[in-house]
């Protein structure tokens, strides 16, 4: 019987179609189920898997994100008969799991989703200990609270896992933390191998990822300097909107009161100023600074 020795670390990706919602219990946010796996070793690089996963039922996919995995139904089915595609969601976790046990350090970014996409979850007989890249990054800027995964791979519930991955003010995007930390543009739209364009493949997520774990390790210093300067450019962006939104609510609430005052004088006579150049007629509720002027307007002569 075939072995494979588990990894110490493993970094995965998967790309998702969206599906009926009472095909996945296992989503978080909008349904969804996992199309693509790829898995890489993250000490060495080596490419795991990478594999399309056919879905069991096509009829149950809603949206194969054409645009975006470049995945299409017919292109999942040649695969599927050139022996290209994993077997269903069943076949996909097996073959994640050759290389993973309860001591292997799972990797990823935004994990909570692919792990919900792939019907799997944080289980201490399985999968334990992670390490999220969107976390690194969201702790590097807000500082890691009480609850949830534990960036550097410790042991932590689902439930935490949950909450933490979804629990900051904001969350950096691969694409914008690759460029930020590696100066690498990633998902440049191309032709892709199953039957449409792409701009998101599973194996240079993975890679990306990879790189960009690899960098927040190797470089605490830089990344707590970044985590410094976006909190306060954080806290002055959040203040600056607070403000405009505080401002908004009050010309609201003045325009309110305009269109109430003059709902009441409807029909009553006005005050009126003819101009000498122009025949034009104007009334006093038109010319007169209701911020300034008493709230009841004067008596009309």
């Amino acid at each position: 019987m075939k072995t494979t020795t588990k990894r110490k670390a493993v970094v995965f990706d998967c790309e998702m179609a969206g599906v009926a919602a009472a095909n996945n219990s296992n989503s978080i946010g909008k349904p969804e189920e996992a199309i693509s796996l790829c898995a890489i070793d993250l000490l060495t690089g080596e490419t795991l898997i990478h594999s399309l996963i056919e879905p069991q039922q096509y009829r149950h996919i809603t949206d194969w994100r054409t645009r975006i995995t470049g995945i299409t139904a017919a292109g999942m089915r040649d695969a599927a008969a050139r022996g290209e595609a994993l077997a269903g969601l069943g076949a996909a976790q097996a073959a994640l799991m050759e290389h993973v046990d309860a001591n292997t350090v799972l990797v990823g970014q935004s994990l909570q989703f692919d792990l919900a996409a792939l019907g799997l979850g944080i289980m201490p007989d399985r999968i334990s200990r992670v390490v999220d890249s969107a976390v690194l990054a969201a702790e590097a800027v807000f500082g890691s609270g009480e609850g949830g995964t534990n960036a550097g791979g410790q042991e932590s519930s689902s439930s935490r896992n949950e909450n933490k991955c979804t629990g900051f003010p904001r969350r950096w995007g691969l694409k914008a933390l690759c460029r930020e930390f590696l100066g690498l543009v990633i998902r440049r739209p191309v032709a892709g191998g199953s039957g449409g364009k792409t701009s998101h493949d599973s194996l240079e997520d993975a890679l990306a990822t990879r790189e960009l774990v690899l960098w927040c390790l190797r470089n605490p210093v830089e990344l707590e300097a970044w985590g410094s300067w976006t909190r306060a450019a954080f806290d002055r962006d959040m203040k600056k909107e607070k403000k405009e939104k505080k401002q908004r609510a009050k010309s609201l609430r003045k325009k309110q009161a305009r269109e109430r005052r003059g709902g009441r004088g409807a029909g009553a006579p006005g005050r009126t100023r003819r101009r000498s150049s122009s025949p034009e007629v104007e009334r006093w509720e038109d010319v007169v600074d209701w911020d300034v002027w008493p709230k009841s307007p004067p008596d009309s002569d």
